[in-house]
C-alpha cells in the first residue's frame, strides 16, 4: 500500500488522491510516455522500446535501443526518434558508448526506420534532445555546454565553465537530483522550440541559457523566468507544462512538503497561476498540459542535507502526476507514468504496463517482455 505522511494525507484529503498500484516493486522501465495526441504509448527500458497502441491497448512493435538515450514522439506524433551509443551519466553510472552516435527516426504508423544519421562522438554528463530531434543540448564531463544542430553536426551556442568539472560534484556533491554526475538542470518544449539550461557548479553556477532553436539564438529571461537563476543555489526545479507554460518549484517555497508552484507563460516570465504540488526533486512534462509529473514526491534528501540527520517520513520512490486545476493526484510505486485526459499509464508489475481509466481504474495490461 502507498506510504503517506501525516501531512501529505492532510493534503490529500484536500485534493483528491488516485493510487495507481499498491504493490511494491521495483521499476524495469526507464519511461512511460503518450504520443502528443494520446493515440499511442511508449516504453522503453535498458533493451528497447516497445511502442503500444491506446485502443486497443496492445504492443504495435519493438525496437532494439539497448544503448539508446530517453527515446521521444515528434510534436505531430507520427514518429519518435532516439540517439544511441552517447558516452552519458545516468544515475549514478556512467555509459561509455564504443559506437559511434546514432539518431534513428522511426514512423509509428509505419512500423519502419525513415531516417539513420551519424552524429560527431558526444560526451554528456547531462542532456536534453527537443522533441523533433533537430537539437541537442550537452554539458561534457569538463563542463561545456554545447548547443548542437544535429543536421549539421555545428554548435550554435557553445559556453565553457558552464558547470564545475566532473570530479568536483562525484566528490562533493552530497546528494544529486539530477543523476548522479548532473552538471545542469534542462528542459525543453514539447514544440521543440526553446530548450532551457541552468548551471549547478563552478563559475557557471545558476547561469541560465535560453536557446530558441527555431531562430537559432539565445534568449534573455524575461519577468519571473529570473527566478529560474535560483535552480542551483535553492534547488529549484521546472519543467514544461504544454508548449508556452513552465512550472517552477523552489524547495524554499515549501510548507510541510507542499510547494506552492508558479505557472509561467513563456518565454514572456508572466505568471499565469499558481498550483499547490508535492515538493520532490525532479519534474517532468505529462502529454496532457493540465498535469505535472513529480518524482519521489515528499522527498527527504533536500531537508536532510540542511538538517542533518532529520529526515521526511516519506521518502517516496515513486512519483506522482498532479493535476495543475484541481491538485488532485495519481500515485505509482515506481517512477514512471503518464497522463493523457481520463487516461493514465503506469508499470503495474515488473515488465508490465497497465492502462487506467481515472475514476474506475485497471482497464487493460500488457506484458512487454517474456
Amino acid at each position: 500500500m502507498c506510504r503517506l505522511s501525516l501531512v501529505a494525507l492532510a493534503f490529500v484529503f484536500t485534493s483528491g488522491l488516485t493510487v495507481a498500484d499498491d504493490t511494491q516493486h521495483r521499476s524495469q522501465l526507464r519511461q512511460l510516455r503518450f504520443s502528443w495526441d494520446g493515440k499511442y504509448v511508449l516504453a522503453q527500458d535498458d533493451f528497447e522500446i516497445t511502442v503500444l497502441t491506446a485502443d486497443p491497448f496492445a504492443v504495435l512493435f519493438r525496437v532494439p535501443a539497448g544503448s539508446a538515450a530517453l527515446a521521444q514522439f515528434t510534436p505531430d506524433s507520427k514518429e519518435f526518434t532516439f540517439i544511441s551509443s552517447i558516452t552519458r551519466a545516468d544515475s549514478a553510472v556512467i555509459n561509455v558508448a564504443r559506437d559511434a552516435p546514432n539518431l534513428q527516426r522511426w514512423s509509428v504508423g509505419g512500423r519502419r526506420l525513415v531516417a539513420s544519421m551519424s552524429l560527431p562522438r558526444l560526451v554528456c554528463r547531462t542532456m536534453a534532445v527537443v522533441s523533433d530531434a533537430r537539437t541537442l543540448a550537452c554539458v561534457d564531463f569538463e563542463g561545456t555546454l554545447r548547443v548542437l544542430d544535429l543536421a549539421s553536426g555545428q554548435a550554435g551556442l557553445e559556453i565553457r565553465r558552464f558547470s564545475g568539472p566532473i570530479f568536483f560534484w562525484i566528490g562533493l556533491q552530497r546528494h544529486d537530483f539530477d543523476g548522479g554526475a548532473g552538471a545542469a538542470k534542462m528542459a525543453a518544449s514539447p514544440d521543440g522550440r526553446f530548450v532551457v539550461a541552468v548551471g549547478l557548479g563552478g563559475p557557471g553556477r545558476g547561469r541560465v541559457v535560453v536557446w530558441d532553436t527555431t531562430e537559432g539564438r539565445e534568449v534573455k529571461l524575461a519577468g519571473r523566468l529570473g527566478a529560474l537563476r535560483n535552480a542551483a543555489v535553492w534547488n529549484m526545479q521546472f519543467a514544461f507544462v504544454g508548449r508556452q507554460r513552465l512550472v517552477m518549484s523552489c524547495g524554499t517555497w515549501q510548507k510541510q512538503y507542499v510547494v506552492a508552484a508558479r505557472i509561467v507563460s513563456f518565454p514572456d516570465g508572466a505568471t499565469s497561476s499558481t498550483a499547490k504540488i508535492p515538493w520532490g526533486p525532479e519534474l517532468l512534462a505529462a502529454a496532457d498540459p493540465q498535469f505535472l509529473i513529480v518524482v519521489h514526491p515528499y522527498y527527504s534528501e533536500f531537508a536532510a542535507s540542511y538538517y542533518g540527520s532529520y529526515r521526511f517520513p516519506y521518502p517516496s520512490e515513486g512519483a506522482a502526476a498532479v493535476d495543475l486545476a484541481t491538485g488532485e493526484m495519481i500515485i505509482t510505486n515506481t517512477p514512471v507514468i503518464d497522463v493523457f485526459g481520463s487516461r493514465y499509464v503506469t508499470e503495474v508489475r515488473p515488465g508490465v504496463v497497465g492502462l487506467h481509466e481515472r475514476g474506475r481504474g485497471l482497464q487493460a495490461s500488457v506484458v512487454l517482455r517474456q
